[in-house]
């Protein structure tokens, strides 16, 4: 996974030293959005997990991770957000502006606005200002390997889109 090091609010562009990749124990995330959204799940999710033993990660396999992100991780992700005032209402239906990319293993799934989880068919995906030209990079650089792939991704994003701008981090899963 990478991520940019750039925040933007209406017209005004800040760098920022937080990263936005994070581990949440097994799994590596990633977040677009609000910032201090990305801070409360950076910081207090896996918190609150550890102290829930029905959401506990333990014995996770291919088959049962879905299932365990739409039924643990993001009823806790919403609980934590609501609980700091993250969270907007329309109409009586809570949405957050953030959105996220979490991996396991060689797993990646997008937790969108909605609180939805969408497991990732195609092996990529993104978040963020410049995600329509992340996943057309990713689409046509599919044959490099990863982390130069995702460091081209990444300059391309910074050259088409004003919202991304480098240092970049990358990180990785673990098996």
């Amino acid at each position: 996974m990478a991520s940019d090091s750039m925040s933007v609010v209406g017209w005004t562009a800040n760098g920022v030293a937080m990263p936005k990749l994070w581990r949440v124990g097994p799994f590596l995330m990633g977040g677009s959005g609000e910032l201090r959204a990305q801070q409360i799940v950076r910081y207090e999710l896996e918190a609150h997990i550890r102290a829930d033993p029905t959401a506990r990660w333990e014995g996770l396999s291919e088959a049962t991770v879905e299932e365990y992100l739409v039924r643990s991780l993001v009823p806790t992700l919403r609980t934590i957000l609501s609980m700091r005032n993250r969270l907007k209402n329309d109409a009586g239906l809570e949405f957050s502006d953030n959105h996220f990319l979490i991996a396991w293993r060689s797993r990646l799934f997008t937790i969108w606005g909605d609180f939805g989880v969408e497991a990732v068919p195609d092996g990529y995906g993104a978040v963020g200002s410049a995600r329509d030209i992340a996943l057309g990079a990713l689409a046509i650089t599919a044959d490099m390997p990863p982390k130069g792939r995702l460091r081209l991704v990444m300059e391309t994003a910074h050259k088409h889109n004003m919202g991304v701008r480098p240092p970049f981090d990358f990180d990785v899963t673990r098996p």
